[in-house]
């Protein structure tokens, strides 16, 4: 469209427009004084550093890279872009309609204003500005249907191109484009007459040929740049991919079918009329029927409603064709979110919320046409009645009340949740950075950061503080982003001299960020060993009450020795059974002989940044004789994969894991190397259901590494374990008699009540059984979650000769917002009474496990 094309079009429609812009500012001028969403924006263009076009598309983040070079760090300036695209499609939106219905500026007009402003879709513009590429992607959508249409209407060639090129850049503003292409061919099909003719088939085909081609051509360079970032964040997405991998297809269409019906409903209602509805339903009805199906059961009843004006007015000229093809693009766009991001269970059952409401943008666009199409259809009809002929103005008057009173709803819905939205998301941010500008006026050049891990938001404030800090805080241009949450490993850091307890900054966040800096360093510079004194309670149990420990942020040790006596005992529930017993001891002491010796190397670990594993998940955990909450190790990659490299080869009949949910190994395998480099298969195992699992190999296995590779897991997402061990030929027995891990474990180390006869003690003895586990269990505050976790097991020589230092995995991380420094330890029990010999307690000490030396202390100071 040329300059004079454009002014002509503006001049004509002028009278059309202005309600239509007029509607469109007066909705969403509040985000105007929003601030920017968690760091959404910073992030995506943290990642798409340094800066380049393939980098740009991955990330997404072409259009928030332009927001910086114009705006800078305002936000209001990011807004206003989104606001000024939406209002952009919808006059492109209003152009499109012009030219498909020739010139019925009644359905372009209603259906425009209906689209530039509605709750159906608002997170678009409220929920951060970094959503501003959907409005971008509709233009070049809608742009690509009206060059369309213009080349079938005129031949001319140069609309295909222009065709061509609106898609190309729909592809790469977001993968969603991609779905144009099929809605082309729906539109070709619908439009192209004589279609019962063979002769018909051969142009539409010839011209379809190129577009699909077109998404071949993008998968391929796809693949060369590598794809969007962040697609496997996603939990729909990781639940896609592990159904599809473990060829689950019934379910898989199951979960779409009802991710489809839950998308539809809020395209015809509002989406709070809808929670209300099923609220009051499930007083008196039946909660978990409604909860699972109500939502997807009324998208459906609405989509087959939104068909019926398709049906009734088939054989109306534009109508029929217009309404079919509406129909079929929110079908279309509904269908492509559902197969794409399939809802997790806890998704389907929720209530509509603000922040997903973007995923029905492009279909509410097609249901807008339907509505802007009755609405004509309904002012025609009012001018054939015949006592209304009189009143020539009033069916013109009925259909402004009508398209006012939605756009006056839909303006008043929008400002209510925008005060919300403002006040629930971008009110604490704006306040975060004037309060961290007075806390900290001036930072050290190697300023780094300890934030609570459960305090709302202040990981997202932080990392965007730093995104945008250059200019506030000029010496600390180029530096790395450098923050923990573990004072664990600010300690780690601390002792082996990575860093200075002067640089650190300690942060907290209730309502309102706080600074626990000074508290911090004093408690920190302030470690030392507290003595304790065990009572022994009963037979081999050893406990200590009411003890005035220290915050369970520092990371503890228990150091003691526990001397065995000579003389054998009867354990607790003794059940003599001699073959369990040997059966056990030959587990028990292949594992042990495991435990000490095996290397682990896992892929990428969950963490805090590359190469540094969070300490509650690290990959020690799988090898250190603990399984449970307390003791695990979650994989960052997909497929996860742990190998375990042996002291020499060994011969391999089988191997041991566990896992918590929804992490839990679905479909995985085994394979072992002579050398680590390459590997051959042993065994694969699919649609896997349990959280433990003890894997009998098909045939014995003799090799140096073995590694078990995680392909999916129950819920998609990256798989956790808690325990890897390998089983040598000695398991063997145990193998025919247990099928549980946990239960295996847990009569290993209670095998003494299997204990039958002095015969047992000598075999033990044969095969090295010097040793046992005993339990450590500690009490802190009350007000915590996972109480019950709060065990560990260790191993113990009899001989006792050496103390022991047995970790306690406690940890912030196991506490509750609002928490820190409010936990420390209260009590600890020591219990060995599946001990076969009296056991004895002395020089029992808690002790910190990364002590800060005198001359720490002094040179920090």
């Amino acid at each position: 469209m040329s300059l004079k094309q454009l002014r002509i079009f503006f001049s004509d429609n002028w009278r059309f427009l202005l309600p239509i812009l007029s509607v469109g500012i007066i909705s969403w001028y509040p985000t105007l004084d929003f601030w920017f969403l968690k760091a959404f924006e910073a992030s995506w263009l943290n990642d798409a550093w340094p800066y380049s076009l393939p980098g740009l598309i991955r990330t997404h983040a072409f259009i928030y890279w332009l927001n910086l070079k114009v705006f800078g760090w305002n936000a209001w300036g990011w807004y206003l872009v989104a606001i000024v695209l939406q209002l952009i499609a919808a006059i492109v939106f209003f152009k499109t309609l012009l030219a498909l219905t020739k010139d019925n500026r009644l359905i372009a007009t209603a259906s425009s204003l209906f689209f530039v402003a509605n709750i159906a879709y608002h997170d678009v513009i409220t929920w951060g500005s970094f959503n501003s590429y959907y409005p971008l992607l509709l233009i070049w959508m809608l742009l690509s249907l009206l060059q369309f249409y213009y080349f079938k209407t005129t031949g001319k060639i140069k609309h295909y191109y222009l065709t061509v090129s609106c898609l190309i850049l729909a592809f790469y503003t977001r993968e969603t484009g991609i779905l144009m292409i099929p809605l082309l061919t729906v539109f070709d099909l619908l439009t192209t007459p004589g279609l019962n003719r063979l002769s018909s088939w051969w142009p539409l085909i010839k011209r379809q040929i190129a577009f699909y081609a077109l998404i071949v051509v993008f998968l391929v360079l796809r693949e060369v740049y590598g794809g969007t970032i962040g697609d496997t964040v996603d939990s729909n997405y990781k639940l896609q991919v592990r159904l599809l991998h473990d060829r689950a297809y019934g379910e898989y269409l199951r979960i779409v079918a009802l991710t489809f019906g839950k998308l539809i409903p809020p395209i015809l209602l509002p989406y709070p009329w809808l929670n209300e509805w099923r609220s009051s339903l499930l007083v008196g009805g039946d909660a978990d029927w409604l909860r699972n199906n109500f939502f997807s059961r009324i998208g459906y009843a609405t989509y087959f409603i939104l068909a019926l004006p398709a049906l009734v007015w088939r054989q109306r000229p534009i109508y029929g064709k217009l309404f079919a093809f509406s129909w079929v693009w929110i079908g279309a766009c509904c269908l492509f979110i559902a197969a794409l991001l399939p809802a997790v269970n806890e998704v389907l059952v929720r209530d509509y919320e603000e922040i997903t409401s973007r995923y029905r943008y492009f279909a509410f666009v097609a249901a807008t046409v339907i509505y802007g199409g009755l609405l004509s259809i309904f002012y025609e009809r009012l001018k054939t009645i015949g006592w209304l002929k009189r009143f020539k103005p009033l069916p013109m008057l009925v259909w402004t009340v009508i398209v006012a009173a939605v756009a006056v709803f839909n303006i008043l819905e929008l400002h209510r949740i925008e005060r919300l939205m403002n006040k629930k998301e971008y009110a604490d941010a704006k306040n975060f950075h004037q309060i961290f500008r007075k806390e900290f006026p001036t930072l050290p050049k190697k300023a780094a950061f300890y934030i609570y891990p459960h305090a709302a938001n202040i990981n997202n404030y932080l990392f965007e503080w730093y995104l945008i800090k250059d200019n506030l805080y000029p010496n600390l241009k180029g530096e790395n982003y450098k923050i923990e949450t573990q004072i664990g490993a600010v300690l780690l850091k601390l002792t082996s001299g990575k860093a200075k307890l002067n640089d650190f900054q300690f942060l907290d966040y209730s309502d309102r960020l706080i600074n626990r800096t000074a508290e911090l360093k004093a408690i920190i510079l302030g470690q030392k060993p507290l003595p304790l004194t065990f009572q022994k309670t009963s037979h081999n149990l050893f406990s200590l009450e009411n003890l005035n420990g220290p915050a369970v942020e520092l990371p503890q040790q228990l150091s003691f020795k526990a001397q065995a006596g000579s003389n054998l005992i009867t354990v607790p529930n003794s059940r003599p059974d001699s073959q369990r017993f040997r059966a056990l001891v030959d587990y028990t002491t292949q594992r042990d002989r495991y435990l000490r010796q095996v290397k682990i190397t896992t892929c990428t670990t969950i963490s805090q940044r590359d190469y540094e594993p969070f300490l509650h998940y690290h990959p020690d955990h799988l090898s250190d004789g603990n399984v449970g909450r307390r003791s695990t190790w979650i994989a960052d990659a997909l497929p996860g994969w742990v190998v375990a490299e042996l002291a020499q080869k060994q011969t391999i009949i089988g191997a041991a894991w566990g896992s918590l949910v929804p992490r839990v190994p679905s479909t995985y395998s085994y394979y072992s190397s002579d050398d680590g480099v390459n590997w051959q298969p042993i065994k694969t195992f699919n649609n896997n259901k349990n959280q433990t699992a003890l894997d009998r190999f098909d045939r014995p296995i003799t090799a140096k590494y073995f590694k078990i590779q995680i392909d999916s897991t129950g819920s998609g997402d990256f798989v956790q374990l808690d325990e890897f061990e390998l089983l040598s030929a000695d398991a063997s027995e145990v193998l025919s008699s247990y099928n549980d891990r946990n239960e295996l474990l847990t009569d290993s180390r209670e095998l003494y009540r299997y204990y039958s006869s002095p015969d047992d003690q000598l075999y033990a003895q044969s095969k090295g059984l010097n040793f046992g586990w005993a339990k450590l269990t500690w009490g802190v505050d009350q007000g915590s979650p996972h109480t019950d976790s709060q065990i560990t097991y260790f191993r113990y020589d009899y001989s006792g000769k050496d103390a022991l230092q047995v970790k306690i995995p406690e940890a912030e991380y196991y506490a509750e917002p609002g928490q820190l420094l409010q936990k420390h330890y209260r009590s600890f029990e020591l219990d060995f009474t599946n001990s076969p010999f009296a056991v004895t307690l002395e020089q029992s000490e808690l002790q910190p496990q990364y002590p800060i030396t005198a001359e720490a202390v002094e040179r920090e100071l």
